[in-house]
């Protein structure tokens, strides 16, 4: 959590409406939800455009012909980051996939 802490400290982190959606839908109860929503309020986001859709829709296509199924909330996700030239950091297997068949840069959640 301290990585987490540092990174937002600095200013070095931005989110999705996406990823915000992941995480709010996650809360636990009204008390969790109003203070994450508080907290992701703070962060800057990154906007879909034409652009990174068309990164999703490519990406997606690419990935289901070399055989690998993630799920398409992932896949826009990961064309956020690869739009943006962000890294992703992450705890989620699909996005490992994700990184060996694409330009996506990963920063794996530390344990």
């Amino acid at each position: 959590m301290k990585y987490v802490q540092k990174k937002l400290m600095d200013r070095n982190v931005v989110c999705t409406r996406l990823i915000c959606l992941e995480l709010l839908t996650g809360a636990k109860d009204e008390r969790m939800y109003d203070s994450l929503r508080e907290r992701l309020s703070a962060l800057a986001i990154l906007e879909e455009d034409e652009a990174h859709w068309d990164i999703a829709y490519r990406l997606g296509y690419d990935l289901r012909r070399q055989g690998i199924t993630v799920p398409t909330v992932d896949i826009a996700i990961a064309s956020s980051a690869i739009r943006h030239g962000a890294a992703l950091l992450h705890q989620d297997r699909h996005f490992d996939a994700i990184a060996c068949h694409s330009q996506l840069k990963l920063e794996p959640f530390p344990k």
